[in-house]
């Protein structure tokens, strides 16, 4: 049995299995009928051919009821770089409205994201290795950890590279992972890591997000900026301490990763 419903504007099947693939759960089927009325209507003017799946694992979005903080519930589109049936976390939500210009905007945005999720985690792998995003406040700083952190990894899985460009590139849609290093010693430092938050905030979406909190001999700040940070963050971030001048450390992180 074909799983994907296709929709009178597909030209070909291999377009059809390109598009993005979208799941309705608890929704009613006159909204789901919207969805697909609409994305045929306005075929022309959509960037990604979308299409409603029946199964969840092949889906790569999700469309559902969510309740707002005003107690309302609105129809929600969910965007996922895995399998939804996993349970992974989501890399866009999108309030969906059936206003033409508005929804074509939506789906066009959704789409892109989607697209360069999945190009990027594709392009996440190094030959055998799979490529990890290191960044920080200083070049200097992220160059020493990528090394250290590739000495230690040579008969593991991962790659460091030195991606401290992000911070300066709001363009970035996506990261795959990112190890990101704070010094509790450097305002300018803290500053960039609020700078990631706040991109965070206006759309970058990154899948696997690691805070290392460097250790430093000033041990209540250490602690101090570590507990702000780990309550300023969401439930999905991971944050750990990290002495950078030692290897075992830096071994046992690998073996956390």
């Amino acid at each position: 049995m074909n799983n994907i419903l296709n929709l009178p504007f597909a030209a070909t099947e291999e377009e059809m299995i390109k598009g993005p693939k979208v799941y309705f759960r608890g929704v009613n089927r006159i909204h789901i009928n919207r969805f697909k009325a609409y994305v045929h209507i306005l075929s022309n003017r959509l960037s990604y051919k979308w299409q409603v799946t029946e199964d969840i694992s092949k889906s790569s979005a999700i469309i559902s009821y969510e309740d707002e903080s005003n107690s309302e519930s609105a129809i929600t589109l969910s965007l996922f770089a895995e399998q939804p049936n996993l349970n992974p976390p989501s890399i866009g939500q999108y309030k969906l409205v059936f206003d033409e210009e508005a929804l074509i905007k939506l789906l066009n945005s959704a789409g892109k994201k989607l697209s360069l999720a999945k190009k990027v985690i594709k392009e996440s792998h190094i030959g055998n290795k799979k490529k990890i995003n290191v960044c920080s406040y200083s070049d200097q700083l992220t160059i020493q950890m990528c090394t250290q952190l590739n000495t230690a990894s040579k008969s593991s899985e991962y790659k460091f590279i030195n991606s401290t460009s992000i911070l300066e590139d709001d363009s970035t849609l996506f990261i795959d992972q990112l190890v990101f290093i704070v010094d509790p010693a450097s305002e300018t430092s803290q500053k960039a890591y609020f700078k990631l938050e706040q991109l965070k905030a206006e759309g970058l979406t990154i899948n696997e997000l690691t805070l290392v909190v460097a250790k430093i001999d000033n041990t209540a700040l250490c602690e101090d900026i570590f507990d702000e940070i780990y309550d300023s963050c969401d439930a999905s971030t991971q944050v750990i301490m990290l002495d950078l001048n030692n290897k075992d450390d830096f071994k046992n992180f690998i073996g956390y990763l």
